[in-house]
């Protein structure tokens, strides 16, 4: 059986993309813990020293409603002092975000930031998928 992985980009402050590969059961796991944000210190056991996480998996954004908000991975990560988290909130296409992580890189190598960037990304893939679902999961959480 292939075991299924989530990759995690990560922009550094110094404009580097490093990855970081992990078991999407364990992430599972992590999700119905109580304190998410220890959960995915323990997990992930990383010093990102990043400037953005990009979780570009499949539902990265869903998480569990409480009476202080969603509680999830975005979350988690800003805790974790993260600047900025980008999540996408259904079931994406391979070959769309595919295609769209290209162009959101693109932005920011050409300093469009990370808003203008996720949007000039999206605004693109809109061109050539234009149904919604292919297009729009992609949402950016903390600072623009």
């Amino acid at each position: 059986m292939t075991e299924k992985r989530l990759f995690i980009w990560v922009v550094t402050p110094e404009g580097e993309v490093r990855t970081a590969a992990v078991d999407v059961a364990r992430l599972k796991l992590v999700q119905m813990v109580g304190d998410l944000h220890q959960a995915i210190a323990k997990l992930f056991g990383l010093d990102l020293r990043a400037e953005m996480v990009v979780l570009s998996g499949c539902s990265t954004g869903l998480g569990k409603v409480s009476g202080d908000g969603i509680l999830g991975l975005a979350r988690a990560f800003l805790y974790a002092g993260r600047p900025s988290v980008v999540v996408s909130l259904w079931d994406v296409s391979d070959v769309a975000t595919a295609e769209l992580m290209d162009r959101f890189y693109a932005g920011l190598r050409q300093s469009l930031g990370k808003a203008g960037s996720l949007r000039r990304a999206q605004l693109h893939t809109l061109q050539r998928y234009p149904h919604p679902a292919l297009w729009a999961a992609f949402s950016l959480s903390g600072e623009p």
